[in-house]
Parts: structure tokens; sequence; C-alpha cells
């Protein structure tokens, strides 16, 4: 990571199977390594690509407000129903979602949080849409990625309930995307006119593309931005795919 940093790279991403296992087989904790990285890293910001509600611990909550942090954590939610959660051997409840959530906008009040959703388990009622819906929507998420479920070899899951039509499961995704989107775009519209710091990650004819520290896709101008570089912006209008720069 140092080296990179070294090369000019203005952000690191933390990625893996499972981050929040990190450590656990030798008594380790994933935030001081967290912090440790964060630390070796500076002036670059540190990115964590997806962690589990579960293993979102009272010392990771504090790192969310460190400077350098970026202001976005990507937490699977799967279900807003604890009877779909339960099914689906997930080791949290919708409470302890919205409670981690609760915690970190805490200290750092305007993290995008993002999550995968699965629409059309096994068994999944209106009821148990209604409270994914309201869920995302208490959550405050500010992306959301929305998959209907489809069989797996060798799970358990098509024997956990009665199979949801495919009408049904395919008016479920459509409904909770368009709620997605008018999330997202109501997290962005707060953003308009503010500035943001951005890292450059594609060149585009007569434009670039950029990512905030808040996962913000930004575009702006292209003139003499430098692939990979980090540089401060201010949007002034909303895009299809985010904000757009004068």
């Amino acid at each position: 990571a140092q080296q990179a940093v070294a090369e000019g790279y203005g952000e690191i991403v933390l990625t893996g199977v499972d981050l929040g296992a990190f450590g656990r087989d030798r008594n380790l904790g994933f935030a001081p390594f967290v912090q440790r990285l964060l630390d070796a890293i500076a002036p670059a910001r540190l990115r964590l690509s997806s962690i589990n509600a579960n293993d979102i611990t009272p010392d990771l909550v504090e790192l969310a407000g460190a400077p350098r942090f970026c202001r976005h954590l990507h937490i699977p939610l799967q279900s807003g129903s604890d009877r779909v959660l339960k099914r689906m051997g997930r080791l949290y409840r919708r409470r302890d979602y919205l409670e981690v959530v609760a915690a970190l906008r805490c200290q750092s009040p305007e993290l995008a949080v993002t999550a995968d959703v699965i629409v059309g388990f096994p068994g999944e009622t209106d009821e148990d849409f209604v409270d994914t819906q309201a869920v995302a929507r208490d959550a405050g998420l500010t992306g959301m990625h929305v998959f209907r479920y489809s069989p797996r070899a060798g799970t358990s899951a098509p024997r956990l309930g009665l199979p949801v039509d495919d009408p049904l499961s395919r008016e479920r995704s459509h409904q909770l995307q368009r709620q997605a989107d008018a999330q997202r775009r109501a997290y962005e519209a707060r953003f308009i006119d503010r500035d943001l710091e951005v890292i450059w990650d594609r060149r585009l004819p007569q434009q670039m593309r950029g990512l905030s520290d808040n996962y913000i896709t930004v575009r702006a101008p292209a003139r003499h931005q430098t692939l990979g570089s980090l540089a401060t912006v201010r949007p002034l209008a909303p895009s299809p795919d985010g904000l757009l720069c004068g």
C-alpha cells in the first residue's frame, strides 16, 4: 500500500471476501489493522470495499469519522425482514442493522451507506418485502444493488419456502430499484455547490469521471486532470449517474 501511494495513487481500497474476519484466527482485531493502514498510507485516503453489519465493532465505528477514511461503507442488507434474515442464516437482524448505521452516522453524519438486497427469496411475503423497503428507507441507504433470487445448486434455500412467482419477483425488484434511485438522487443533491474530494478514475470524450470519498460519481470537463489523482471540485448540477461540474 505504501508503494502504491509513493507511485502517486490517491486512494487505497481494502477488499476481501470477508473483511470483518481478518485476524480472527490470531485473535487480532480488524479495526486496529485499519487504523495502522490509515496511518501508513498518508496522505492517501482509505476505502473499505464491503463489510457485514455484525462485523462492525465500536472501535471500527469510531474510525468512520477519521480524516482520510472515505465516507462510504457498503453494508450488505439482503432483507429487512427478520423472518427472511433468519432463514437466510444471517447473523444480524433489522434492528442490528439500523443501530449500526445510526452509530456510524453519529461519527460521520454524511456517511454514504450502500447495500446488496435480494428480493424473491423463497417464502418472501408482501409483508417481508414491505419490511425491506422500510429498512432501506429508515437506514437512509444511498444506493442498492438489487438482485432477484435465483436457486443455486447445493444450497438449502429452495427448500425453505414456496418460490415467489417470477412476475412478482420482477415487480418487487423494479419497486426497490426505483426507491434506490430516488434515495441516491436525494443524497447526491445535498452536495450540489459544495466541495467534494474526487479521485479521477476514467477519461471520457471531453470529460473526466471521478469518485468522491462518499461514493458519488462526478463528471467534469476534461482539462489537465491526471488519472488517479485527487482533486477538490464543486458540483453544480445533477447528472443521470451522479453530479456534474461546470
